[in-house]
């Protein structure tokens, strides 16, 4: 690498390089006769550059592989957020709803241990579950009462079908048919006293 920086003329350089030009400076030398404010010169410096490109790679190293250590950092760090926050409830959801879904209402209910969208999901699977436990029990027992009634009917039948066909056809006032007083008789008025 080269650095050139130019040199200007200045006024306490005229003492060994000014006027008279050939006359003899303090140290022995020629003067130059040079005058205030002319480019006389430049400053080079040359530095090999093998050693600062050496540097800039293991700096860019050390940057991309320091920088690789923080992204793998944050995706385990982010992955075990997520997973906390997020997939282990969807999880737990997901395995309720299919352990109702295969006729289990016997499970407990789920801890709801948020009020995002996330809780309001198990508060609602927790309620359909309840719900449909209480379903289920008043059909039971609707059916229970629907089969005590029809053993009930049943036995009736039975007794029905146990009296006499005869008995059976004519209707209930001709089995017993109603007592007349003597003052009526059958479509007529009372008869007059004598």
């Amino acid at each position: 690498m080269r650095f050139a920086q130019p040199v200007r003329v200045a006024l306490d350089c005229l003492q060994c390089h000014g006027d008279p030009q050939g006359a003899k400076d303090p140290f022995g030398f020629a003067k130059e006769g040079m005058k205030v404010g002319e480019l006389r010169a430049a400053f080079v410096l040359e530095a090999p550059t093998a050693t600062l490109v050496q540097q800039s790679r293991a700096n860019m190293l050390a940057i991309f592989l320091t920088s690789f250590v923080t992204l793998i950092a944050a995706i385990v760090v982010l992955s075990f957020v997520l997973r906390r926050i997020a997939i282990r409830p969807i999880r737990t959801c997901a395995e309720f709803a299919a352990r109702i879904a295969a006729k289990d209402l016997t499970l407990e209910t789920m801890d709801v241990e948020s009020e995002d969208e996330l809780g309001q999901a198990m508060i609602a699977l927790n309620t359909m579950k309840n719900n449909l436990h209480e379903v289920i029990q008043q059909i039971s027992s609707t059916a229970q009462q629907v089969a005590s009634a029809s053993a009930e009917l049943s036995a009736t039948n039975q007794q029905i079908s146990a009296t006499p066909k005869r008995l059976r056809r004519r209707p209930m006032w001709y089995r017993n048919p109603p007592r007349r007083s003597a003052r009526t008789s059958r479509g007529s008025r009372p008869a007059p006293s004598r």
